[in-house]
């Protein structure tokens, strides 16, 4: 055979030459699979509730013992707010109160300004008070949860700032006490008064009733 037919013979074909020639092909690696959202417990700084915080939710929950336990006992981390903590403020009034779960904490301004100074959602505040007593109070309705409920003493320059609103008679109002009555001898009487800012009421069976029977405190202190 000749020299030439042989050189001919054995000759790559265009295709695989370019295939010898060409760069090699990159086969990209499988995607790594995102690591799952973590969750962490807070604690705030005033405060011993430990609350678990997930990127995945928006709201913190309040762990309860059994829980964390549960998770086994993770550690936490003291802050000066907990992550994804609403703020609101009742209308016309300065305060500013912390919503985390179920838990509502009133503000002094150096842990509001530890939080961030943030913005406070402002809600409407409506005037109530009880029948035998001459204090109003702003209350705010978080959720139907009385945990939930934001409860302002009104001063009187604060009601005339608000325009001076009719506050309407309610059964029960946070931050009552409850006392029962001693004699002479020491004994405890059956009269149950109500003291409520400086204010002393004897309260009537039905009235007693309207508030829960709540279990009085023995004795009465001073005003």
């Amino acid at each position: 055979m000749a020299v030439g037919a042989v050189a001919a013979a054995g000759a790559l074909s265009p295709a695989v030459a370019n295939a010898a020639t060409a760069s090699p092909v990159v086969v990209a690696a499988p995607a790594t699979p995102a690591a799952p959202a973590a969750d962490r417990v807070e604690k705030l700084s005033y405060n011993d509730a430990l609350y678990l915080v997930s990127d995945t939710s928006t709201t913190p929950h309040r762990l309860t013992f059994a829980e964390w336990r549960d998770l086994g006992y993770p550690q936490f981390t003291v802050v000066p707010a907990i992550s994804g903590t609403r703020y609101v403020q009742q209308k016309g009034l300065i305060d500013v109160y912390a919503v985390v779960d179920t838990d509502v904490y009133k503000l002094t301004f150096e842990r509001w300004v530890a939080a961030g100074a943030p913005a406070p959602q402002v809600s409407q505040a409506d005037a109530v008070k009880y029948p035998y007593f001459d204090s109003i109070f702003a209350v705010t309705k978080l959720s139907a949860d009385p945990k939930q409920w934001v409860w302002h003493h009104l001063t009187l320059d604060e009601w005339v700032g608000q325009g001076m609103p009719k506050a309407e008679t309610v059964p029960w109002v946070q931050g009552a006490l409850y006392y029962q009555m001693r004699d002479r001898e020491g004994k405890l009487t059956d009269d149950i008064y109500a003291y409520l800012h400086g204010e002393y009421h004897k309260l009537t069976f039905q009235e007693w009733a309207a508030v829960g029977y709540p279990t009085p405190q023995p004795g009465m202190p001073s005003v």
